[in-house]
């Protein structure tokens, strides 16, 4: 029977990687990590356990799912996203769209550096937190159509400045 460390070192970066196919919170990993280890431990002195990684693999899947059952009850989130393990086909998908995002929001970010201050202020209000012109015209104590040409002229800055 291989020693509890020794386990621990041989599978301890596979399974972490393994983890983060699942998601890329890397603490939700680690801590689920930690207690698929727990869990061994307490078990490999009581029951023998047959197969060392199907048990640590299914424990770590079943962990993790459970974390997500958990975080879904607190944020009234589908259980979907929770459910859908990983698929080896959509892996890469994954991965590529993770990274189109990424440099979507970064190149966004930059777009609205070349936007006044006000600019910014009612692109934020209207476009990122969804208010209406209404609600922007209060916040930024302006008139209605001032508003409307504010966002319309920050709009065509922004795509000046994207070309």
């Amino acid at each position: 029977m291989e020693q509890p460390t020794s386990i621990y070192e041989n599978y301890q970066q596979r399974l972490m990687d393994y983890g983060l196919r699942f998601t890329s919170d890397r603490e939700m990993v680690k801590d689920c990590l930690q207690d698929v280890f727990l869990k061994y431990l307490q078990r490999c002195n009581v029951i023998p356990i047959g197969s060392i990684p199907s048990f640590l693999y299914s424990s770590l899947r079943n962990r993790i799912i459970d974390e997500f059952r958990r975080a879904s009850y607190r944020n009234d989130t589908s259980l979907d996203y929770a459910m859908n393990v990983y698929d080896h086909d959509n892996a890469e998908q994954s991965m590529i769209e993770q990274e189109t995002e990424r440099r979507n929001v970064k190149r966004i970010d930059e777009l609205l550096r070349c936007l006044t201050p006000q600019q910014r202020k009612a692109f934020e209000l209207y476009y990122m937190q969804e208010k209406d012109y209404n609600t922007v015209c209060h916040e930024l104590h302006m008139n209605y159509p001032s508003v409307r040409n504010l966002v319309c002229r920050g709009m065509q800055r922004m795509r000046a400045a994207a070309v």
